[in-house]
């Protein structure tokens, strides 16, 4: 059986982002093209709501600002639980005070 050929397209780019490709396909050791394919799928993945493939690591802005969020998210839950104390808090106050005790 006949493997199927891939079609060629020819992709202008300007030079910067063709250099900044460049870069990140050499320090994974793979190909331009490879580099540009694995970049569609991934964008294409996203948009989709999969997930991305695992062949193309998380920049490390990526990571400081998950980071970011993680933190936020903690601050939020612990003012959510600072929140529901002190709801309890009052609520028990204002028992006691009903109760005249």
């Amino acid at each position: 059986m006949k493997q199927k050929q891939q079609n060629s397209y020819p992709l202008r780019l300007p030079a910067e982002l063709r250099e900044q490709l460049e870069v990140e396909a050499e320090k994974k050791g793979q190909s331009l093209n490879a580099e540009i394919t694995q970049r569609l799928r991934n964008s294409l993945a996203f948009s989709k709501g999969e997930p991305l493939s695992k062949e193309q690591p998380i920049s490390e802005a990526v990571l400081e600002e998950l980071s970011a969020v993680r933190l936020r998210l903690d601050n939020l839950e612990a003012s959510v639980m600072n929140a529901d104390q002190y709801e309890q808090a009052l609520r028990t106050l204002f028992r006691k005070l009903g109760d005249g005790s």
